[in-house]
């Protein structure tokens, strides 16, 4: 973290260094609601549920559809499950990564 979002942060949350007569907002004060209705929350707890839904259904279900539907024997719909597991996870990281490097290119390449 640099040292300007650390600031930036301690004066929203009301610990800034300098000044020590800041006084922190309560708790019960927030913009509760406001927060909840925005947007960005609304899109974050959307694609928690779609995420959640989608890996406790590839969990649960898609081994019994590839051996009953598509007549695959158990061993190999093991190995589809273990591989898109694995594709899972490598997607995670690799978007992870990849937000990283676009913000790097962002702020210190492009500025």
């Amino acid at each position: 973290m640099r040292n300007n979002e650390r600031e930036y942060i301690q004066n929203i949350i009301g610990k800034n260094i300098q000044s020590k007569n800041h006084r922190p907002i309560p708790f019960r004060l927030l913009p509760w609601k406001k927060m909840i209705q925005s947007k960005p929350i609304i899109a974050l707890f959307f694609t928690q549920l779609c995420n959640l839904f989608g890996f406790f259904f590839f969990l649960s279900n898609l081994g019994k559809i590839l051996t009953e539907i598509c007549l695959i024997p158990n061993q190999y719909t093991g190995y589809i499950l273990a591989v898109g597991f694995m594709f899972m996870l490598l997607g995670t990281l690799l978007s992870g990564k990849k937000q990283e490097c676009d913000r790097y290119f962002k702020e210190y390449l492009l500025i």
